[in-house]
């Protein structure tokens, strides 16, 4: 897996909403469980996954807001999952062009619809885990979303670092039975053995002390 793949991913809502379930009109509220599975568990703006946000938790977010398309309040399709803060942050705010049917960004300003659009195209997460825009509105919605806020930026770089971790892990796994290997048929020293593995061991030690910073 790449750090891409850590950000992101492609989601799809499914074909039927059932709600309640019980035949009787639902409130959008009743759909939290569905839109939570639909959106990956993770804030469709700043990312975050439900199990990195601690006491925090999720919101149910009106994508097309309330006060533009009430028409659309309980519509499960018009709800994305969202972070508190996210939540807070977008509120009601709409662009000027607010028929249902509009595209959800237009120029450097919007919304970029999870459900129709690969975020990916739009936003990239650089090593220490701030989001870059790679075209409109990605900007825009950095800028009012705050999506670089210092802790996000954190949760997207301690990600990265135990995605390197695992990595790192694996290839010490092999590197032990490469070096007992060649250790056993003489090709190299007990003492450039462990020399090599010392290396290895001091880069995840530096990576788990990163997570600390």
């Amino acid at each position: 897996m790449t750090i891409d793949n850590l950000f992101y991913p492609t989601i799809k809502r499914r074909s039927t909403y059932i709600g309640k379930g019980d035949g009787q009109v639902s409130r959008y509220s009743d759909y939290r469980d569905e839109i939570q599975e639909d959106c990956g568990n993770r804030c469709v703006y700043c990312d975050i996954k439900h199990a990195e946000i601690g006491y925090e938790g999720m919101h149910l977010d009106h994508f097309r807001p309330q006060k533009h398309f009430p028409g659309l309040t309980d519509n499960p399709t018009n709800l994305v999952l969202a972070c508190p803060k996210c939540n807070s942050f977008k509120s009601y705010k709409w662009p000027a062009f607010k028929r249902i049917n509009a595209c959800s960004h237009e120029g450097k300003t919007g919304f970029i619809d999870p459900f129709e659009e690969s975020r990916k195209e739009y936003f990239a997460v650089s090593t220490d885990g701030s989001l870059l825009p790679l075209m409109d509105p990605a900007e825009y919605l950095i800028i009012l979303m705050k999506l670089n806020r210092t802790a996000r930026i954190q949760v997207r770089r301690n990600r990265i670092i135990r995605h390197e971790m695992k990595k790192l892990s694996g290839k010490l796994e092999n590197l032990i039975s490469d070096l007992i290997t060649d250790w056993k048929a003489e090709r190299i020293s007990a003492d450039e053995a462990m020399r090599s593995m010392e290396q290895h061991c001091l880069r995840l030690v530096s990576l788990a002390e990163m997570m600390t910073v």
